[in-house]
């Protein structure tokens, strides 16, 4: 005779946005600002410091705003420009895609429900542990979902080179 689990509540984690990647577009704009200083004799110096600066700091507040909160309800996902929620019950597939943007692209974990509404964020956005707590959560309340390969390894620590 077979068991199914038991349905345990999830404690409520919000999951906060990694800070270091704003690390990368400071190196990069301070190196442009070098660059150009020695090139220029720094005429443009002091415009694209305050440039640099001002994208600097408007990124971190950005990155201030993107949360993920998972519950025994389901997932909230907020960020500067929009505020999403699915309820776990609702979930009908869940799966992580490569989507392009200009030149580069980005991994997005993908919940789609039953009426069809999408939510995603990038996955790079948060730790190996936060996702791993997401992918359990996501195991343990949509057991009617079907869920990607790529998440099932995720739930047991084993993730994808390409997700840092």
């Amino acid at each position: 005779m077979e068991t199914s689990k038991p349905n345990l509540p999830v404690s409520t984690q919000i999951f906060r946005a990694r800070k270091f990647l704003l690390v990368i577009p400071l190196v990069l704009s301070f190196g442009i600002l070098l660059i150009t200083k020695m090139d220029r004799g720094g005429e443009y110096f002091p415009i694209f410091l305050v440039l640099s600066i001002g994208i600097f700091f408007f990124m971190w507040l950005a990155l201030q705003k993107v949360s993920l909160e998972i519950n025994d309800e389901g997932l909230r996902y907020t960020s500067i420009f929009k505020k999403d929620e699915v309820a776990w019950k609702d979930v009908s597939t869940s799966y992580i895609k490569y989507r392009h943007h200009g030149k580069s692209g980005s991994h997005y974990w993908y919940f789609e429900t039953w009426e069809g509404k999408k939510i995603r964020f990038r996955a790079s956005l948060f730790s190996r542990d936060n996702l791993q707590a997401l992918a359990n959560a996501l195991l343990q309340k949509s057991s009617a979902a079907t869920i990607d390969d790529k998440i099932l390894r995720m739930a047991e620590g084993t993730f994808p080179w390409y997700i840092f």
